[in-house]
């Protein structure tokens, strides 16, 4: 278990405040921690992540708001599920299933100290992020602290995206815990990826 100690503020729907000691990384998951309570990151995108409303329109996460329309994807064979201990079992050698659109049902931010950068500004999200990614031919859901250089993404028009880079950036950031129904995945800077848990 690593430890981070950092001053980090939540501003979730229960508050706001300091959280003194920083986060800490589990094996799954990622957690932020105060004196009163643990907050999961759960899976997050930077400020300034454009989500798409549609195949030719997007709006930056911290523009949506409950009960906007998302693009989404109706993915064959994947849980409906938002929880990772649900969908860690999910594999598929096809990623098939039409695109459709789902509601925004939930939006809050959080700051924390640290993001991880994919593919040098591409995607930026937080450590226990889920992403739809393929390795060795099988796709699956992924913690992006558990992502590795030589995965592929799918965009927004279906083609496979190579992950080149993954680097950990310590800074300051804001990110958004976008939750979407009925389907539970949504189009971040163009790339496929799945919503909170």
């Amino acid at each position: 278990m690593g430890i981070q100690n950092s001053a980090t503020i939540y501003s979730g729907p229960t508050g706001g405040g300091t959280i003194p000691t920083g986060y800490f990384m589990r094996a799954d998951e990622c957690w932020v921690y105060s004196a009163a309570a643990y907050y999961s990151e759960d899976c997050c995108v930077l400020e300034g992540t454009l989500i798409s409303t549609s195949p030719s329109s997007s709006i930056a996460v911290e523009d949506l708001e409950v009960g906007d329309t998302v693009l989404s994807r109706n993915i064959e064979g994947m849980p409906d599920s938002d929880d990772f201990d649900d969908l860690r079992e999910w594999t598929s050698s096809t990623l098939s299933g039409a695109q459709s659109t789902a509601i925004v049902t939930a939006n809050p931010s959080i700051s924390i100290n640290s993001i991880y950068n994919i593919n040098e500004g591409t995607l930026y999200t937080s450590a226990t992020h889920m992403h739809i990614v393929k390795r060795e031919g099988i796709w699956s859901v992924k913690r992006t602290h558990t992502l590795e250089e030589g995965d592929y993404y799918e965009d927004i028009n279906g083609n496979l995206i190579e992950i080149t880079s993954i680097a950990l950036e310590t800074r300051a950031v804001t990110i958004y815990k976008l939750n979407v129904e009925t389907d539970d995945v949504y189009y971040a800077n163009g790339i496929l990826t799945h919503n909170i848990k």
